[in-house]
């Protein structure tokens, strides 16, 4: 059986404990497919660097919105070697051009640019905030 689960969840933004799904996953035989499209500002919840150590665990992530690159539609899974194997059977040759790749790879590799994307949304989070209080 597979299950999925958003984290954050679609539409209320809200995470999932870390260890909460973690321990789920481990005690169960059930393949979990984990949506991380929106986890670009909260790595702290995020279960990617686990997936490939877990045999029923798939990591869903996107480059749409911390990376801004949603013209792009890059997404990439993390998961065991197993699994990745048996979802290269699957692969549609050619579903990315060369240049959504290459530009994908020099995002991932660009700590900077995310790290400047984050601290704009806390400052314009924290500025809709105090003004939707007036």
């Amino acid at each position: 059986m597979l299950v999925f689960i958003a984290n954050p969840n679609n539409p209320t933004g809200l995470f999932e404990e870390k260890e909460k799904m973690l321990n789920l996953v481990k005690r169960s035989k059930s393949i979990f497919v984990v949506d991380e499209a929106g986890i670009d500002f909260e790595e702290n919840y995020s279960l990617v660097y686990e997936a490939p150590k877990l045999k029923n665990l798939i990591v869903l992530r996107s480059l749409s919105k911390g990376y801004g690159m949603t013209g792009l539609r890059i997404g990439f899974c993390v998961s065991c070697e197993k699994i990745i194997k048996k979802l290269s059977l699957y692969k549609i040759p050619f579903s990315l051009s060369s240049v959504a790749v290459e530009a994908g790879i020099l995002a991932l590799n660009d700590d900077f640019h995310l790290k400047k994307v984050k601290e704009f949304f806390k400052k314009e989070n924290e500025f809709l905030s105090e003004n939707l209080k007036k």
